[in-house]
């Protein structure tokens, strides 16, 4: 490999590394056709990644605006004519721009004109270096713009989802404490089933004596035949209203096991959704984090 080809090659690896540099930025500056004014010209292009079109025109006709000298918009150019911008030109210059929403970008297609004349946009010193460099801080600063944006949208992200998980974990409290409340009341129900059975034990004793009374006792009056049967008929009832209450709390036990069951599941269901939520979290963080780091 000759020194001439290593140079060369050297220099084709730089300017890569510088291209791609560039590129990352956000935004980099090309030369294009387009008609401005009414003309076919070669033009300056900026390009500004993931940009949105009408921050740009907003942005670009502050930019460059003076004093009274305000932009016009017509038949999707923007206009600004006599207006002086220090940084370019002592003199006046006439600025005509057209601004593309790309897919994923925005173009702003620019001529600008000193004495009436042209501004090269492939032009090695002069006006031509000073606009590159205009258009370079307007480019930053749009970018700029747009990671505040992105930056504004991933941390809403964050807050969603981390509003959403809080909101779960709500639930899964509210849940778990139902679930201790009728697990309690399942107890409260099964002790006070334990004292209506000694109570029905009794109850039935008093009606199988008081029905052996009546099935084998003679009785001298049929007042007291009639007391002793309505005797039995107040043990009988007594006996069945037991009976009944016995099966009601059964069926309210069976009921708060189904409702367990039914929170368990929910509890369950939730469990797997706010591991779901906390790992989509973790990652927005990360984003967020990135895009911090990218806008610093």
């Amino acid at each position: 490999m000759t020194n001439l080809f290593k140079y060369s090659f050297i220099l084709l690896f730089i300017s890569v590394l510088g291209f791609q540099s560039h590129a990352q930025n956000g935004y980099k500056q090309t030369v294009g056709k387009r008609t401005l004014n009414f003309k076919d010209s070669t033009v300056f292009v900026l390009e500004v990644d993931r940009a949105i079109e009408k921050d740009v025109i907003t942005a670009w006709k502050k930019a460059i605006e003076r004093n009274k000298i305000k932009a016009t918009i017509a038949n999707d150019q923007l206009s600004v004519v006599q207006v002086v911008i220090e940084s370019v030109d002592g003199d006046p210059i006439d600025i005509y721009s057209t601004v593309v929403q790309q897919d994923h970008s925005v173009k702003l297609y620019t001529v600008f004109m000193v004495d009436g004349l042209r501004v090269d946009p492939h032009g090695k010193e002069g006006a031509a270096v000073k606009i590159r460099t205009l258009l370079g801080n307007f480019g930053a600063k749009v970018y700029s713009e747009v990671l505040k944006r992105e930056l504004k949208e991933k941390e809403n992200k964050l807050a969603d989802i981390e509003k959403m998980r809080a909101k779960n974990l709500k639930e899964q409290d509210k849940i778990d404490k139902t679930i201790q409340k009728d697990s309690l009341k399942i107890g409260s129900e099964q002790t006070e089933i334990s004292l209506l059975k000694g109570q029905l034990e009794g109850a039935t004793d008093r009606y199988t004596t008081q029905k052996n009374k009546v099935t084998n006792s003679k009785f001298e009056t049929k007042d007291d035949a009639k007391e002793a049967k309505d005797e039995l008929k107040g043990f009988d009832k007594e006996r069945k209203s037991l009976e009944k209450e016995i099966e009601k709390r059964h069926d309210e036990i069976l009921d708060l096991r189904a409702e367990i069951r039914d929170h368990w599941y929910a509890l369950k269901q939730l469990k797997k959704d706010e591991q779901s939520l906390l790992q989509k979290a973790l990652d927005q963080r990360d984003l967020v984090k990135i895009a911090q780091e990218e806008l610093e």
